[in-house]
Formats: C-alpha cells, structure tokens, sequence
C-alpha cells in the first residue's frame, strides 16, 4: 500500500526547494505568476541566480497547508 504523503506545499509537484545544494525547508511556488519568466532557468539549468532577489522575497516555509490551486502529487 501507498504511504499517503502530507497535504503539506513540500509535497506538491510545483513547489521548488530554494536550494540544491543542502536540505532546507524553504521554496518557492512555481504557480506564481512572478517566476513564469525564470522557469526555464529555474528547472531546466538549477540556476538560482537569475532571480534570487526574487526568490529571497517569495520564498516560505514548504510545511505549510496546500493550496487549493496546486497540482498535489497524491491528486495526480
């Protein structure tokens, strides 16, 4: 049997780890529209820097409650 993940941000498929390079519990959501024009950067080369001002001021805490307009993994 499948372990149900936690309906927590962390798990959702378009939340994004703020870093790569060590574990950490802050991300950015990739459903926001002020990352759209990073994306490529973002997923694509793990380039952090393209818009790290950026991230710094979105960034939050990934054990927070899921939203309603996610693509939760266990949904999928």
């Amino acid at each position: 049997m499948d372990e149900e993940l936690e309906r927590i941000c962390m798990n959702c498929q378009i939340y994004y780890q703020d870093r790569l390079d060590e574990p950490t519990e802050f991300g950015i959501c990739l459903n926001d529209s002020d990352f759209e024009p990073y994306i490529d950067e973002l997923l694509e080369k793990q380039n952090f820097d393209c818009c790290k001002e950026l991230i710094a001021r979105k960034k939050f805490d990934g054990n927070k409650e899921v939203c309603q307009r996610t693509a939760f993994a266990v949904d999928r």
